[in-house]
């Protein structure tokens, strides 16, 4: 009787654990997963208190900031275009703070920039970014005024970052946003797979003693 009761228990956990791992593989496959679920916003700085003036090849936004998951694979950036269309590139590049390496680099045509709203800069997603410093680079290609564009500040700082432009410290946190992908671990099934499967138990044990009754 304790053999079959433990084979029951065996087959519970394995049943558990291949339908957390399908659950899971469903969530992240291009397939099923919808946009919004495969990724999570963090935003740096949110109220548009401030522009840096027409941002030139001479001067370079800096932004520090702590990722707060793995998967860092976009930023979003606030653009004003001085409602005109601009003949110019930003140029992004990511940063590890510790090492000072480069690790992304992304640019974004300026004549395809909306006045006032955000605009993406996409890249290979950084892999094990969770808990590291980084600092985001913005610059642009022309050094003519009239065909560059601006970006905000919020005069709120990070936390756990630092502001710069054109060499000088800022007071507040660069207008944008930071899109992680949402990855699953081995450890997030295990924890996961043990948990339902106790739950699972639980159930298994109830339906057996009211069926014993």
């Amino acid at each position: 009787m304790m053999i079959k009761r433990m084979l029951h228990y065996v087959i519970v956990i394995i049943v558990t654990f291949a339908f957390v791992s399908s659950v899971y593989a469903i969530q992240n496959s291009n397939l099923f997963a919808s946009e919004v679920s495969k990724i999570k916003t963090i935003n740096l700085g949110t109220n548009l208190n401030v522009n840096f003036g027409e941002v030139t090849d001479g001067k370079v936004i800096e932004q520090s900031f702590s990722a707060k998951q793995d998967g860092l694979t976009k930023v979003d950036l606030f653009f004003s275009t001085f409602n005109r269309q601009n003949d110019s590139e930003t140029l992004l590049s990511l940063y590890e703070a510790d090492t000072n390496q480069l690790i992304r680099q992304a640019k974004f045509n300026n004549a395809q920039a909306k006045d006032n709203a955000y605009s993406e800069f996409s890249f290979d997603p950084v892999e094990d970014s969770k808990g590291k410093m980084y600092i985001l680079k913005i610059t642009s290609n022309t050094s003519d005024r009239s065909q560059a564009v601006t970006f905000w500040k919020d005069n709120t700082s990070l936390a756990d970052g630092n502001l710069s432009f054109a060499g000088k410290h800022q007071e507040g946190s660069l207008v944008g946003k930071l899109i992680y992908q949402n990855q699953f671990t081995i450890m997030d099934i295990i924890i996961n797979g043990l948990f339902f499967s106790f739950l699972n138990i639980l159930l298994f044990e109830l339906l057996r003693f009211i069926k014993n009754k």
